[in-house]
């Protein structure tokens, strides 16, 4: 048996047993929440006194997932994230055997790749809710000025707006209407979509249903927060576009140029990887421009 075949075997071993303990754990927690919601329908409590249910806060890779609409379990994300880097490990490592040392710096640039998307897909949506809250705020100030209840005003602001913003505050009405906590009502929304002006708009409904008192000022002041945030951040993205668009730029001419010389003189990238440290110096050529790239890309990075 080849060394390939036995990697590609280990591999399969790794993703079967991977997806077995997905699916114990999975169900080992369906079993329990179903036990836990058959006792309360029942009357019944582990101790003597009834407790009150906590909901559990999310992990920080709960947040990722659920701010870049991945629904999907950490413990799930965790074991493909795992499988994606072993699998790019034993394709760097099929390629050369000199080139084994670079295998591992293959997989945690992997996962830095994929930890990249999520936060920048997370960004994304929370920046286009954000965009569209404003608006939902809006509708929600003239509601409220025409006499409607609270619920009833974020129930019309829902129908008025777009989605995801439309879904988001259905349910907030929904839960509100089904006397759910003000602070769990919109809990979903800030976890899907984790940004400063939805934690202002969520804190300033939970302290305005606690505390009581007129509703439709403070959210004219958040809405025109928020206007203010929105207003600015486009400036600094139009100000930086140009140097993006340049370390885009940067970071594509030297595969344009391998391509070029493959096509004009193919014995020319022979001759490098024919080599003695010519795989070496290839792919340490590459994991340098990565990481310049991740430190550009860091500091052309605004969070506002």
């Amino acid at each position: 048996m080849t060394p390939s075949v036995e990697r590609l075997l280990l591999f399969l071993a790794a993703a079967v047993i991977a997806v077995v303990v997905w699916r114990i754990a999975r169900v080992r927690r369906t079993l329990h929440d179903d036990a836990s919601h058959l006792g309360r329908l029942l009357g019944k409590t582990e101790g003597a006194d009834a407790e009150v249910p906590v909901e559990r806060a999310p992990g920080a890779i709960e947040r990722r997932l659920r701010g870049a609409g991945v629904e999907v379990s950490p413990l799930a994300a965790i074991v493909a994230f795992l499988l994606i880097a072993l699998a790019v490990m034993l394709a760097m490592a099929n390629v050369s055997t000199r080139l084994i040392w670079a295998a591992p710096l293959a997989g945690l640039v992997a996962l830095w790749v994929i930890a990249s998307l999520l936060n920048e897909t997370a960004r994304q949506r929370s920046w286009r809710f954000e965009n569209r809250l404003v608006d939902a705020i809006d509708l929600m100030v003239g509601a409220l000025s025409a006499g409607l209840a609270p619920i009833d005003a974020i129930a019309n602001a829902a129908e008025g707006s777009l989605e995801p913003v439309r879904r988001e505050l259905r349910e907030v009405a929904g839960a509100l209407r089904a006397s759910v906590p003000i602070d769990r009502a919109v809990s979903g929304m800030q976890a899907r979509y984790d940004s400063e002006s939805v934690r202002i708009f969520a804190q300033l409904l939970i302290a305005k249903w606690e505390t009581g008192g007129p509703l439709a000022p403070a959210l004219q002041a958040v809405s025109r927060t928020m206007r203010q945030g929105l207003r600015l951040r486009g400036q600094l993205r139009a100000h930086i576009s140009g140097a993006q668009t340049g370390a885009i730029v940067m970071a594509l001419i030297p595969y344009l140029l391998i391509a070029f010389f493959i096509w004009t003189r193919p014995q020319s990238l022979a001759l490098v990887w024919n080599f003695a440290w010519g795989p070496q110096l290839f792919v340490g050529a590459i994991l340098l421009q990565i990481a310049g790239f991740a430190w550009l890309r860091h500091i052309l990075r605004i969070e506002l």
